[in-house]
């Protein structure tokens, strides 16, 4: 909607955007990251972490408190934030772990690049924070 210029699109787009943050973190774990996936109809609940929800959260929540000014979302950015550089930032041979346990260990059998892993979610992540940061 920003790209296109469309404002009314802007607006309802941005009045939407508190629902769906607060919606997302109920899917927040203990350790401050995003659970992969639950399905409360089916209780079902996937308690390990992978690396693009965290990514795609840390944009959305920094992304909430610049549209709502709420310093609730920046509090749980900063909480994500520690998160992965915790959890998910391989820190010895670079790139950021697929995906960890509930015990917060990256799982193994998952390399860190292949057919669905790559730097994408998390390289764009970083990008867009940095042009968001400098803007303020």
């Amino acid at each position: 909607a920003l790209v296109l210029g469309n404002v009314s699109l802007t607006l309802e787009v941005e009045s939407l955007v508190p629902g769906i943050t607060d919606a997302a973190l109920e899917g927040m774990g203990s350790y401050g990251g995003l659970l992969h996936e639950a399905d409360r109809r089916e209780k079902h609940m996937d308690e390990q972490y992978e690396w693009w929800p965290q990514a795609e959260a840390l944009v959305g929540l920094y992304n909430a408190w610049e549209l709502t000014g709420r310093d609730h979302y920046l509090d749980d950015a900063l909480r994500m934030k520690d998160f992965i550089g915790s959890y998910f930032i391989d820190r010895k041979h670079g790139e950021w772990f697929y995906r960890v346990d509930k015990q917060m260990k990256p799982v193994k059998e998952y390399g860190k690049a292949g057919l669905w892993k790559c730097p994408y979610h998390n390289g764009r992540a970083c990008l867009e924070l940095i042009t968001r940061i400098n803007r303020q």
